[in-house]
């Protein structure tokens, strides 16, 4: 399994990222065709996605929960894909409740089967898995404004486990237990660690990757003003494992 940061800018786009977006790929059945699964698409992903792969290619979006950052270019993504000139693609959509209403929204489009004519949609049910391919993809209700997720990806050698936005809860260590990669949006300050409802710091999502013997600890969704050096010592404070700051365009192989 390969992991790829499309963008990873907390909360909105920065100078240097888009805002949320991940791919992530492994071989399928079809011969020199991976499987490819994108995890969000927020503010500003759809420019450096097309520089990856062609959205088109996609085999399902995954969306762990509906804040602008994490989903807003889908709306981009539906006029690229209906209106592409070898004809309308359709794809999966797996996300949290409210996500038809949300991408309705986001278009300004008047009808939901206007969207589903792009989007097939399905809404995540806690802890219950879905099968893309040879991927299964097991989201967890996590702490945060709305119906969020995150997000546990495997396949039969490795997993990938991203918390998406959230405060500690106890979730994170199912969803994170002997993870090869944790993906943690660690957001806030240490100041603010004990504010509900919101984001992880960098010293607790560090504690999380300890506690739940992660193997490899990638801190992600860092707003632009903050100092990545601080978010990443508080993170060391507790986890002595591979651990660094999310760049876009940076690979990781699982």
């Amino acid at each position: 399994m390969r992991l790829t940061v499309v963008g990873c800018a907390g909360l909105f786009p920065g100078p240097s990222s888009a805002a949320s977006s991940y791919l992530v790929e492994c071989p399928g059945s079809v011969p020199d065709r991976p499987q490819r699964l994108l995890v969000d698409l927020g503010s500003g992903a759809l420019g450096p996605l097309q520089r990856i792969v062609s959205p088109a290619e996609l085999d399902a979006v995954l969306l762990s929960n509906l804040d602008p950052d994490h989903c807003a270019d889908l709306s981009t993504l539906y006029v690229m894909l209906r209106y592409a000139p070898s004809g309308p693609v359709r794809i999966p959509i797996w996300g949290p409740a409210g996500t038809l209403s949300r991408l309705v929204d986001l278009t300004g489009l008047e009808s939901p089967e206007e969207i589903r004519s792009v989007f097939e949609i399905f809404e995540w049910a806690a802890e219950s898995p879905v099968t893309v391919g040879t991927l299964t993809i097991t989201p967890y209700r996590v702490n945060h404004q709305g119906d969020s997720f995150g997000l546990r990806i495997t396949d039969d050698s490795s997993v990938l486990a991203y918390t998406g936005d959230t405060s500690i809860c106890p979730a994170l260590l199912a969803l994170a237990d002997r993870a090869d990669l944790l993906l943690a949006a660690a957001t806030l300050p240490e100041r603010r660690a004990g504010l509900r409802g919101s984001h992880l710091t960098g010293g607790l999502a560090g504690t999380v990757a300890a506690n739940a013997s992660a193997r490899r600890l990638i801190l992600t969704h860092l707003p632009v003003w903050t100092d990545s050096q601080h978010v990443l010592a508080a993170a060391a404070g507790s986890y002595r494992g591979p651990l660094e700051i999310a760049q876009p365009g940076r690979t990781y192989e699982l």
